[in-house]
């Protein structure tokens, strides 16, 4: 058993800013100075492994690794980051002026304020600078040992189930952010989820004035409904051209994790919480997954852990890893997580990594103090600087990944086995009042035509087949032991319920047929 105390704040914000503090770069890891006396009064706005930016209103001893960016007063919205690696060539026309560089980065001072997103030819939208704030953990908690159960449930995770996520969110075109294609994937996944039985629901909110949503779908913990573990990817994508980005790598491969932990998460009971998280408008630096993050620190939500997946399929050696970056207070889990890939995807290398200040959606969390790590193919740096040369172009598609497989199916299997470990399955033959919920499942779900009954009890059974009209469209009987086939080749797409009348305890099945 990991044991790990939560309670640590690097630094917190415990009074309101005053208006009078500078903007100030360190040249020093913030593990080494966090405990210096001069140090307690800085509020870091960017970490860095080797390096981080600050909000100085104290005495700071101004030494040659400390050096003044800005005085004071300094509104953080006029300030933007641009990684060197993020740069397709020289740096033109920009809104407003490049006031210091550091060998990690560029700190662009805007012409004026901007609240919104900064998107820059050559480099993509550009990362603000944000209040990293101290966190709401709970002290104490140990994270759990591996166990039976998440061998089943690692071992349910199907490759052609994957594949058929990332075909059906790549079908949509693009699902960039401000698109109704966007919309419509989020519809889907949420009708996904609740055909798996999950609570679900879309939180929206509104970017450049634009009405989203993340989409959510829940399984409530047993025993510790108040701690709460989650897997989230972005649904969105983007290109040099918005209206084609099929975004099958980045980041339908996530979404393709995320809902495939729903649908064999699904059948089974969980000490603790477990969220299924879908967040919008990543690629506009994490505008879903902060808002997403900020309503939960502000709701008190006690988040242990969570697991973001963002891009899982390239892999252009035979011999390769996955990239696992942490922050300070999220050591344990990426160890953790580098015990599950070495237990579950023995073929993957994983590095584990300290980078604060690597980006996507488990940002958000750090950002709130929160626990999370990030599961890809590759560093920001690699990505950027051309590891994947598919990446936010028309051809990040599917078929571009094939020659890749089985690498982002090991990818998600172990990265749901992690997420499993820290939920706790409960083992119904130990733990009383606490037996998982169905009695037997769906297997492959969506299915493509032939729908797999698992787990099915030997005496026969009735079934009928309903559709989402509340209509009865297939009828028959089971009669074998274990694992049972019903043919529904010859009913078009759509969502439908098996109901077994027989069996009074067994909830319905819903599944979604694909066309």
């Amino acid at each position: 058993m990991i044991a790990v105390l939560l309670c640590t704040i690097v630094f917190s914000v415990l009074s309101p800013l005053t208006g009078t503090e500078e903007l100030i770069f360190v040249n020093s890891d913030i593990r080494e100075v966090q405990d210096q006396a001069w140090a307690q009064d800085l509020v870091p706005v960017l970490i860095e492994s080797d390096c981080f930016l600050a909000l100085a209103g104290g005495e700071t001893p101004y030494t040659e690794e400390i050096s003044v960016i800005a005085s004071a007063p300094v509104d953080l919205d006029q300030y933007r980051i641009i990684y060197p690696a993020q740069v397709d060539g020289e740096l033109d026309h920009l809104p407003g002026e490049i006031v210091f560089t550091s060998g990690r980065f560029l700190v662009l001072k805007l012409d004026s304020p901007c609240e919104s997103s900064v998107f820059l030819p050559g480099a993509g939208f550009l990362r603000p600078l944000r209040i990293h704030l101290g966190g709401i953990r709970s002290s104490g908690y140990s994270y759990p040992p591996m166990n039976g159960i998440v061998d089943q449930i690692a071992g349910d995770v199907s490759e052609d189930t994957l594949k058929s996520y990332i075909s059906h969110f790549e079908s949509y075109g693009t699902r960039y952010t401000t698109y109704p294609q966007y919309d419509a994937s989020a519809d889907w996944a949420d009708t996904m989820m609740q055909s798996y039985g999950l609570e679900t629901e879309q939180q929206r909110f509104y970017f450049q004035s634009d009405s989203m949503s993340n989409v959510i779908g829940e399984i409530q913990g047993i025993q510790h409904p108040d701690r709460i573990f989650i897997i989230c990817g972005h649904l969105d994508s983007i290109s040099d051209n918005p209206p084609v980005a099929p975004g099958a790598d980045d980041n339908a491969s996530g979404s393709a994790c995320v809902m495939e932990a729903a649908r064999v998460m699904a059948p089974y009971q969980f000490k603790n919480t477990v969220r299924f998280v879908l967040f919008a408008a990543e690629e506009q630096w994490m505008v879903g997954s902060e808002y997403y993050v900020e309503q939960a620190y502000q709701q008190g939500d006690s988040i242990l852990g969570a697991i973001n997946v963002d891009m899982l399929l390239f892999a252009p050696s035979i011999n390769d890893s996955v990239y696992i970056p942490y922050n300070d207070q999220s050591q344990e889990v990426a160890f953790l997580a580098g015990d599950i890939f070495a237990e579950y995807a023995p073929g993957i290398y994983p590095r584990v990594t300290y980078d604060p200040g690597a980006p996507s959606d488990h940002a958000s969390f750090w950002q709130y103090g929160y626990t999370a790590i990030e599961i890809a193919e590759a560093s920001c740096e690699e990505i950027w600087g051309g590891y994947n040369p598919h990446y936010h172009q028309s051809t990040d598609l599917l078929s571009s990944y094939l020659s890749s497989y089985p690498y982002g199916t090991q990818l998600s299997a172990a990265a749901i086995a992690l997420l499993a470990t820290l939920a706790e399955p409960l083992n119904s033959s130990a733990e009383e009042g606490t037996g998982n919920v169905n009695t037997f499942r769906a297997g492959a779900n969506p299915c493509s035509g032939v729908m797999t009954v698992i787990g099915f009890p030997g005496e026969d059974q009735s079934f009928q087949v309903f559709n989402i009209a509340g209509r009865e469209v297939s009828n028959g009987v089971l009669t074998s032991q274990g694992e049972h086939h019903i043919d529904l080749q010859a009913l078009p797409g759509g969502m439908y319920t098996v109901c077994f009348p027989g069996l009074q305890d067994q909830p319905p099945i819903r599944f979604v047929l694909l066309n």
